[in-house]
């Protein structure tokens, strides 16, 4: 079930709240990755999982808020 909510940063910046894994996909091969693993970022938030594209994009919102640069 899909829904909007909302969610202030500052409960986004919470390190307690962000979790990465690596993740692998049988055949998939990942360039410079000696394991073929990619990184899959989420958020465990207001009872909800944000994950794939919303969290790499949040977690690059945050990165920029706090450093005030681009994390790439």
């Amino acid at each position: 079930m899909e829904r909007v909510f909302d969610v202030a940063l500052a409960e986004l910046a919470d390190p307690a709240v962000f979790h990465e894994e690596r993740w692998q996909v049988p055949g998939r091969i990942i360039p410079g990755s000696p394991d073929n693993s990619f990184a899959v970022r989420f958020f465990e938030v207001a009872g909800e999982l944000i994950w794939g594209a919303t969290a790499r994009m949040i977690s690059e919102l945050i990165t920029i808020a706090v450093t005030g640069r681009d994390g790439l």
